[in-house]
């Protein structure tokens, strides 16, 4: 009797610990992963693959049709769950477009699940889709004080397909987004305007240009953080003249705002060749939009290149406007010529 009993409670003990172990394992595979709404019917799932390479995510095919006999595909593949709600497994970055049926197959609703990386063996957040130049992915600029500016990005070589959705916004703003964002036909740069910027009245908050990247079933965020006097540079300035030994030039054309609260300040070099030549340093910075060249550059040949930057705000310099140096000729005074006798070998 003891050693029967011992052997009831040792297979009570097992059994126990048999149906605990799948209960733990059960909640493990089921218990649905954490996402988020980006768009209407499109859902990213954030994934860590250096803790777990699969994830499961909870469906629903709609309040309204709780009812029904509902059937799933995934990419048009006809999946083994059935119901309203169902939860699926999704492994590593293999996404995918579901879709809820009837039982007359008529389509009923459709979920698009992307995934993000937040964490794999190369560190947090990698990126597979934009280039990377110097450390930057997006590149801003502003051409003057208006509120407008353009941000813009290279697709790397084997992501030309990928899909891209941009915007724009104050951090810490409460108000709603007063920019809005238009992309090129080519995708590769985005023009922005913020209608209710004031160039007389100082940023408070910066702007967060954001770009979301999706690739096959990859989804990847990008971010750009500026204020607008941070990412500030001018066109070249105009009408760049030479005239013997007198240089002057003009604002760029859409330099619109008041000399007074918004001066340019100017840099002029010599050089022999194209402007980017590193042969000849700079000039210190002068707000004139005149010169006169010393003898030592009036050379035929040289050339003349100015360009301008904000007076007051540690910016970028404009490209270089470039002018050629033409010395004017003396003429010849006609008392003065000779003339050969005709058959005068020269």
């Amino acid at each position: 009797m003891i050693i029967v009993s011992k052997m009831t409670c040792a297979l009570q003990l097992f059994c126990v610990l048999l149906l605990a172990l799948q209960q733990a394992r059960s909640s493990d595979q089921e218990e649905p992963s954490k996402y988020w709404v980006f768009r209407p019917n499109v859902i990213v799932l954030d994934v860590d693959l250096t803790k777990s390479t699969s994830s499961h995510v909870e469906l629903s095919c709609g309040e309204a049709h709780q009812l029904r006999d509902v059937h799933w595909k995934k990419d048009n593949r006809k999946l083994r769950e059935r119901g309203n709600v169902i939860t699926v497994e999704v492994v590593e970055m293999f996404g995918g477009n579901y879709t809820c049926h009837d039982s007359s197959g008529a389509t009923l609703n459709h979920t698009l699940v992307l995934v993000q990386e937040t964490n794999n063996e190369k560190g947090p957040f990698p990126k597979t889709i934009l280039k990377n130049e110097e450390n930057n992915y997006i590149t801003c600029k502003a051409k003057n004080y208006s509120g407008d500016f353009e941000c813009s990005w290279q697709l790397q070589e084997n992501r030309e397909d990928a899909t891209l959705f941009v915007s724009a916004e104050r951090l810490a703003s409460s108000e709603v987004s007063s920019i809005s964002c238009t992309m090129d036909e080519h995708e590769s740069k985005a023009s922005c305007q913020d209608s209710s910027f004031c160039p007389y009245r100082e940023e408070r908050d910066r702007i967060n240009f954001t770009l979301y990247a999706t690739h096959l079933y990859r989804f990847e965020e990008y971010s750009k953080v500026f204020y607008i006097h941070e990412i500030l540079k001018p066109d070249s300035p105009e009408n760049l003249k030479v005239c013997r030994i007198n240089v002057t030039w003009d604002y760029p054309a859409n330099w619109k705002h008041s000399r007074s609260y918004f001066p340019l300040t100017f840099q002029v070099k010599v050089v022999k060749g194209s402007c980017d030549s590193l042969q000849a340093q700079p000039t210190g910075t002068d707000e004139a939009t005149s010169l006169k060249l010393s003898k030592k550059y009036r050379h035929k040949g040289n050339s003349i290149c100015v360009r301008a930057k904000d007076m007051f705000c540690d910016s970028a310099w404009s490209d270089w406007k470039q002018a050629n140096h033409e010395p004017q000729r003396r003429k010849r005074n006609p008392a003065h010529s000779h003339h050969r006798p005709q058959g005068f070998s020269q």
